[in-house]
């Protein structure tokens, strides 16, 4: 099933409000919605090291299907390489080394994109136990932040 542009736009629009709040809290930047091509990016910063991490979702199709959630280097503007995305310590592979966001909040882990996981539907993503709460933009950016603001967690940047 495909989500009419304008239902996609409306439901991105109004879970960017929703993290404003967040975002004001973290001292995250959101850049505006491009609604050409449903996209925008975020800014953050590990309070452990500094490191700032660029992150693009892309929405199409949403919220049906889950963003495309890919890390920007920000210095070089390289897109989805290992030295763009945080690494982990522990805890399982949130950030993978494929790499990609590994959860089914992120359309990356699927079959038809890095190959992780054959077997999830994006269709149904939501529903997937896996997913947790990472069903908003919000709750995902959150996710993020906490994982690059863990010292138990995050080691720095990966690659």
């Amino acid at each position: 099933m495909s989500v009419k542009h304008e239902i996609t736009i409306s439901t991105v629009l109004s879970e960017l409000e929703e993290a404003k709040e967040s975002a004001s809290r973290y001292g995250w930047s959101i850049s505006e919605l491009d609604e050409n091509n449903i996209r925008f990016t975020v800014k953050m910063q590990s309070p452990i090291d500094k490191e700032i991490y660029v992150i693009e979702f892309q929405l199409d199709n949403y919220p049906e299907w889950p963003p495309a959630i890919e890390f920007i280097h920000p210095s070089t503007n390289a897109r989805g390489v290992k030295s763009a995305y945080p690494s982990n310590k522990k805890y399982g592979g949130f950030f993978h080394t494929k790499p990609c966001i590994c959860n089914p909040c992120s359309r990356l882990a699927y079959k038809d994109f890095k190959s992780l996981h054959p077997t999830w539907d994006m269709s149904g993503w939501k529903n997937n136990p896996k997913v947790g709460s990472l069903t908003r933009i919000v709750s995902i950016l959150e996710a993020i932040y906490f994982r690059i603001n863990n010292k138990e967690i995050y080691n720095g940047r990966m690659g």
